[in-house]
């Protein structure tokens, strides 16, 4: 039971609450997700399951894909359509023209302040705790990427756009700073999320899927079902990988230090659409054993180039040692 399962969470849940259902539905103790998607929001949550959720850290560089639905001239204290309204303004004075004049600065890097109601901390208290009881702090901004921004519908005083951008982006945020710039406010009225990395829209499972099948979840490490089950080297397309002979994957089992000319080099299939495929950064390498299954993170040593240690190990040091941890 180590993999993803790309899950389209519906509306009105958090994502907390998609988690501890499927938690309980695969009987795994260890399931995670990838990407926090607010009650109002629907889409692409990918769910790592057993020894994958030591690996949601690597999909947070990968661009996801949003479409957000918008209205003008009004504001709230959650930035979206459910939260209080704070003020109400004429927006009839704005054009599709002028909307699409001023999205170009949003595209890049740029900064953005996260909102309040956001599950950041503050002094090791929630930011949306605060916020609830009326507290408000300062917030430093924070370097975002949006890769691409596009207005695709126009039905005034509501537009959609889509908006391709790097973790830790708050749409929210972005929907409130066009409305100051255009002078009458915005909400976030609705929010899919189509993509996170190598997980698309199209392809997710739907919860009440899950929740609904009957096979054998757990029983000899059987997957749920053959198109829901994704093997743990899918967000890692295009990272270097390094195939391991028995002399290596040994090493790498036991802690010890290996150098490449143990084991032989080969690449992951690429992805046609590199933003959303998470980056691969130069001192991390892929650990493939002898036949190619996933088997750990490697990191390059500091003191000379082909060495590497052994930074996260995926599969059993000891193989049939024990079963895997269900919950009851």
């Amino acid at each position: 039971m180590d993999g993803y399962i790309n899950l389209w969470k519906p509306k009105g849940m958090t994502s907390f609450d998609v988690v501890r259902k499927v938690r309980h539905a695969v009987r795994v103790k260890r399931v995670g997700h990838g990407g926090t998607l607010d009650p109002l929001a629907e889409g692409v949550l990918p769910l790592f399951i057993g020894r994958a959720t030591r690996l949601v850290e690597y999909l947070g560089s990968g661009a996801k894909a949003y479409r957000a639905a918008v209205r003008l001239g009004m504001t709230t204290d959650t930035l979206d359509r459910e939260g209080e309204v704070l003020e109400e303004r004429d927006p009839s004075g704005v054009s599709r023209r002028g909307v699409e004049a001023v999205l170009p600065s949003f595209v890049g890097t740029i900064q953005q302040t996260p909102p309040m109601y956001s599950a950041l901390k503050h002094e090791g208290e929630r930011l949306h705790r605060m916020a609830r009881r009326g507290v408000t702090v300062e917030r430093p901004s924070r370097e975002i990427v949006v890769h691409t921004i596009d207005l695709t519908d126009w039905t005034p005083p509501t537009f959609t756009l889509d908006v391709v951008c790097e973790g830790g982006t708050y749409i929210r945020t972005i929907v409130a700073d066009i409305g100051d710039r255009l002078g009458c406010g915005a909400v976030l009225d609705g929010l899919i999320r189509s993509q996170v990395g190598p997980f698309l829209g199209d392809q997710a499972v739907s919860l009440r899927a899950i929740l609904e099948f009957e096979g054998p979840f757990h029983e000899s490490g059987a997957a749920p079902h053959p198109d829901w089950w994704l093997p743990l080297s899918l967000p890692f397309q295009g990272w270097r990988s390094l195939r391991l002979n028995e002399n290596g994957l040994q090493a790498a089992l036991t802690g010890r230090v290996l150098d490449d000319a143990s084991g032989e080099w080969g690449e992951l299939p690429g992805d046609p659409d590199p933003p959303f495929i998470p980056s691969a950064p130069e001192d991390l390498a892929v650990a493939l054993t002898p036949k190619g299954e996933f088997a750990a993170i490697l990191e390059t040593k500091s003191e000379g180039r082909g060495l590497w240690r052994p930074r996260k190990v995926l599969i059993d040091r000891n193989p049939g040692a024990s079963p895997p941890i269900v919950a009851d």
